[in-house]
């Protein structure tokens, strides 16, 4: 009896896989009974595979004899370039080739652009494509930010578009968290779409939460959506909220000392608190216009012009602004004072 046992690294060069029968071949000639191992302690490119397999043949071939087990087990980062994806069928494409029961796996450790997908998906297909085999879990779990000029909103029916393609399945999360300009948004949604637009599923949840100071422009919103035909709006039942308080100062405001009107020169939404902190030392009586003085209280009586709110405000829509524009000289309308 011949034995001649040899475990031997082979160069993955000197390798060739016949795709269609499953055989190895290489240009080394062994004894019958060698065993042959590819050890896994490097690392191969993509294209390379890890081979454990005994062999039978002595005529130059490496071959599987009919007891001999097989196995490619790979697990390899691929570049993000080499895979496409078919929304509508779901299938992965790429150019590499491998022999079944590969497993492929596209770790999520690096940052990727809004289009790059995260797959972790079981492969088996030897014809050098890379599909998902009967049993194999296809995962496209993202979490992603996407740039504010990526969306759209429509100020009058409250839908929110953009122009992004995802598959199923795929989570969109727009976090807020620095000062961001009125057109941000936070956005947490369960994206259910394979077309160019991003839907929700019934139980999505829209919240835009704001938990920092933000400019005037800026608004609180608070909404639950139920709307899953591609644009994001309010549901009957959500409920918009845009509490704001400000304060003015005497600049952004001016007088009328004939009939007393407040005219605020800035914009805010509907429905925003205003204290304003207007005080007599920053206001004078204009000469040859002073009028009749309160008899019973020295509060401010007028409207309040706002863009946004189109009608003259009346004495219990005044109260809250009253309360922060009580003058310190009794009995003296506000209509009598003049800004410098």
């Amino acid at each position: 009896e011949l034995q001649i046992p040899m475990t031997q690294s082979l160069p993955i060069s000197s390798l060739a896989i016949d795709a269609n029968i499953g055989d190895i071949n290489d240009n080394v000639t062994r004894a019958e009974e060698t065993k042959l191992q590819i050890p896994t302690t490097q690392s191969l490119p993509i294209s390379s595979l890890t081979i454990d397999a005994n062999i039978g043949d002595i005529n130059g071939k490496v071959t599987r004899a009919d007891e001999a087990e097989l196995q490619i087990p790979m697990t390899q980062s691929l570049p993000i370039s080499s895979l496409a994806i078919d929304a509508n069928i779901g299938d992965i494409n790429d150019n590499v080739t491998r022999a079944e029961e590969t497993k492929l796996q596209i770790p999520t450790t690096q940052s990727l652009p809004i289009s790059s997908l995260t797959i972790d998906a079981n492969i088996g297909d030897i014809n050098g494509k890379v599909t998902r085999a009967d049993e194999a879990e296809l995962q496209i779990p993202m979490t992603q930010s996407l740039p504010i000029s990526s969306l759209a909103i429509d100020a009058n029916t409250g839908d929110i578009n953009d122009n992004v393609t995802r598959a199923e399945e795929t989570k969109l999360q727009i976090p807020m968290t620095q000062s961001l300009p009125m057109s941000s948004l936070t956005i947490d949604a369960n994206i259910g779409d394979i077309n160019s637009k991003v839907t929700r599923a019934e139980e999505t949840e829209l919240q835009i939460p704001m938990t920092q100071s933000l400019p005037m422009s800026s608004l609180t919103i608070d909404a639950n959506v139920g709307d899953i035909n591609g644009n994001v709006t309010r549901a009957e039942e959500a409920e918009l909220q845009f509490p704001m308080t400000h304060s003015l100062s005497m600049s952004s405001s001016t007088i009328d000392a004939n009939i007393g009107d407040i005219n605020v020169n800035v914009t805010r939404a509907e429905g925003t608190e205003l204290d304003s902190s207007l005080q007599e030392d920053v206001m004078k009586p204009k000469e040859g216009t002073i009028l009749e003085a309160c008899e019973s209280e020295n509060k401010v009586e007028g409207t309040q012009n706002v863009q946004g709110m189109n009608s003259v405000t009346n004495n219990a829509e005044m109260k809250e602004l009253r309360r922060g524009m009580r003058l310190r000289k009794p009995n003296i309308m506000l209509k009598d004072y003049v800004r410098e």
